[in-house]
């Protein structure tokens, strides 16, 4: 809460004044951009006699490589994938911004290191799914340089994610993450390409839109009226309680 206040008349000059009540104004702000900041780590080097063993110490706040910070890593992450930007505006942004002065091709480095730090978690979300019992899959058309590519996306029930830009909407790309011999369950949309999948569980909202389009046809309205029962049953039996023989 700020106070404004006032020791003379904005009209005449004059000091002779008197408060006569408090007109409350609220107005939304934004704390100035951080600017950036310069941190020396005095990494100390330790050896063991017993053993001979040499190692220096570590902190989480001090990459292994580089020097940048994990915070300002996620931060040109974001610039670049979340908003879009180009490396040379993100240049000029992060300069403008926050005083920080990098090239181009040092914020590509940054991206690429990231990347490779990220390879490990990746490697062990493909394992994941290709062992979950059900997996979630969709994939969404998008344009990369100019053509039409594909983003998968991947979901085992405990939320491991892994997301893959391919430039196939084919049977490949499963076979890719899944290998010859695909043992698990999807949930899809019911695009042809997961007709590999021994088993598969149709998306309700993919499920009624596409009963509900046959409605005029005979025994249509009789299909639609039973799908869409079993979705109510199914919606009304998932906001109850579960007992513990029920789940």
């Amino acid at each position: 809460m700020v106070g404004v206040t006032a020791d003379q008349c904005d009209h005449c000059g004059s000091t002779n004044l008197e408060e006569c009540g408090i007109e409350k104004q609220v107005i939304e702000e934004i704390p100035p951009p951080p600017k950036i900041e310069v941190i020396q780590f005095n990494r100390h080097k330790y050896k063991f006699h017993d053993c001979g063993h040499e190692f220096t110490a570590k902190d989480a706040e001090c990459p292994q490589k580089g020097r940048f910070s994990m915070n300002l890593l996620v931060y040109l992450i974001m610039l670049k994938f979340s908003l879009r930007g180009v490396l040379r505006r993100i240049k000029g942004f992060a300069s403008h911004l926050n005083a920080f002065e990098i090239t181009p091709k040092g914020i590509q480095d940054a991206i690429l290191r990231v990347g490779a730090a990220c390879k490990t978690v990746y490697s062990l979300n493909i394992d994941k799914i290709r062992k979950a019992k059900w997996i979630y899959m969709d994939e969404t058309e998008m344009r990369v340089l100019g053509k039409n590519y594909w983003l998968w996306t991947f979901r085992t029930p405990d939320d491991e994610v892994v997301v893959a830009i391919r430039p196939s909407r084919g049977g490949d790309v499963l076979r890719e993450f899944f290998g010859v011999d695909i043992n698990g369950a999807g949930v899809v949309d019911g695009w042809r390409a997961y007709n590999i999948i021994p088993v598969i569980q149709r998306c309700w909202a993919h499920l009624i839109r596409e009963v509900d389009a046959f409605i005029e046809q005979p025994g249509g309205k009789e299909l639609s009226e039973a799908v869409h029962e079993k979705f109510k049953a199914l919606k009304e039996f998932l906001g109850k309680d579960l007992s513990p023989s029920m789940e």
